[in-house]
């Protein structure tokens, strides 16, 4: 009975002894108490049961160690993660010395009756082959006659190349053709009466605001009573005269 009692109080004092070795440092001790770790030493039934006993102590004391060793490497980790992130960071919104360029504009005023206009190069025809049409007034309507882009506001004037329309040695004065602006296009502006047409500039468009490619619809018209007078009993043939458009800058 001593015997055995010797040997329970001799493996007590080395499990004391192990315990005090681990528990060295402070903060693991403080880890142990905080949490109620109880070691019990209530002597069990035999001396070898209770060698087991302590022995499966230790095995949770160093089970708690690796534990919090695991932890630490952990937060250790995580900390070189985060501050490499940063300084990854930091080092992609690096940036260099300026280098600074001056962009000019340099404006010039500019007017043009575009491409696209159908009075360049075009063509407008009267026909007159029977008796009703020297008693009734023509008209011909040509949409897009005039496309103008002009950066500053302007007038759309009109004039004849000559006083006549011609065919060979025959002759009709150019006075029997009226020209107007019509409604429709894009082109703004006081748009004017008709006018007869002569070989001085006359405005069918006056005033028109700036701006790219204004479309412009120009009606052309023959009265009757002109027909009558100035064509009716004249050589037959085709005559011709050129009408010809200018877009001014105000």
């Amino acid at each position: 009975m001593n015997d055995e009692r010797s040997v329970i109080f001799s493996h007590r004092s080395l499990i004391s002894s192990h315990f005090s070795l681990i528990c060295t440092q402070q903060t693991l001790c403080s880890y142990f108490t905080t949490r109620n770790y109880n070691f019990n030493y209530n002597k069990p039934s035999g001396a070898t049961r209770y060698l087991q006993y302590q022995n499966e102590t230790i095995k949770q004391i160093i089970k708690l160690i690796i534990m919090k060793k695991q932890i630490i490497i952990a937060a250790a980790t995580l900390g070189t993660i985060v501050f490499g992130t940063t300084a990854v960071k930091a080092q992609t919104t690096a940036t260099s010395n300026a280098a600074t360029t001056n962009v000019r504009l340099i404006l010039q005023d500019v007017i043009s009756i575009d491409a696209g206009s159908v009075a360049s190069g075009g063509q407008v025809d009267f026909n007159y082959t029977n008796t009703t049409d020297y008693n009734t007034a023509k008209n011909v309507e040509v949409k897009n006659s005039l496309i103008v882009t002009s950066s500053k506001k302007f007038n759309v004037n009109v004039k004849a190349g000559g006083i006549d329309f011609v065919n060979g040695d025959a002759k009709i004065p150019v006075s029997v053709l009226q020209i107007k602006a019509t409604e429709g296009g894009t082109m703004t502006g006081t748009k004017n009466p008709a006018i007869k047409l002569s070989t001085t500039d006359q405005a069918l468009v006056s005033g028109a605001d700036l701006g790219a490619r204004r479309s412009l619809n120009i009606d052309y018209s023959i009265a009757a009573k002109d027909a009558q007078d100035h064509l009716l009993g004249k050589p037959e043939g085709t005559y011709t005269q050129t009408v010809i458009y200018t877009a001014t800058a105000l």
